[in-house]
């Protein structure tokens, strides 16, 4: 807080006073990452760096010095490397928090300059390591090994798949090493399946 003093000139109507005031003034500290994710569901502003983009698909990344999570916008126009201020509100998505627009909910995504993108040590991604994560489902850096298919965006990793977003389209057919964000998971036939943005 601090101590304003406010002096009135004297008029016809009054005589001149002065009165003290206090005025209590925010700090005004910054929501991050981690604080969404602790407290979940609700309306926010933060400010972030697009760590990874879905191509057109409307998934995005994004992180602090905290962590990272799900931006839902499509055509957004965003690249690795910007520097976003986000207002929104935030849903459980499948047990993924998500930043998201509808009709009844409003996003804003302004870039406020670049940053350069460093990525963490991945998590291997295999049956022992999907089988852990499908129990607290999160946005995770990862490193899934295969056989890029020959057609489609699927790829198998052991008794799992993974929905490919923004992987290179040389690999068809060839042993690949991955690496990019997982996040979220779903059944489909006699699979389950998670989504996984590659990075390189």
């Amino acid at each position: 807080s601090c101590t304003v003093t406010v002096s009135v000139s004297e008029t016809e109507s009054f005589k001149a006073a002065s009165k003290t005031v206090t005025v209590t003034v925010s700090s005004g500290s910054k929501t991050t990452v981690a604080d969404i994710l602790a407290a979940g569901v609700g309306d926010y502003e933060i400010s972030a760096t697009v760590m990874a983009v879905a191509g057109t698909n409307g998934n995005i990344i994004i992180g602090d010095e905290t962590g990272v999570m799900l931006l839902y916008k499509n055509n957004s126009g965003l690249a690795v490397g910007d520097v976003v201020t986000v207002i929104g509100s935030v849903k459980d998505y499948f047990g993924i928090l998500e930043f998201y627009s509808d009709k009844d909910h409003t996003l804003s995504v302004t870039k406020t300059g670049t940053a350069t993108v460093n990525y963490p040590a991945p998590v291997v991604f295999d049956d022992s390591t999907f089988a852990s994560y499908i129990t607290k489902p999160c946005v995770e850096y990862a490193k899934i090994s295969g056989t890029y298919p020959e057609s489609g965006y699927v790829i198998n990793i052991g008794s799992y798949k993974a929905n490919l977003y923004g992987a290179p389209s040389n690999c068809k057919g060839k042993e690949v090493d991955l690496y990019g964000y997982m996040f979220g998971y779903n059944s489909q036939s006699d699979k389950m399946y998670t989504s996984f943005i590659v990075t390189s």
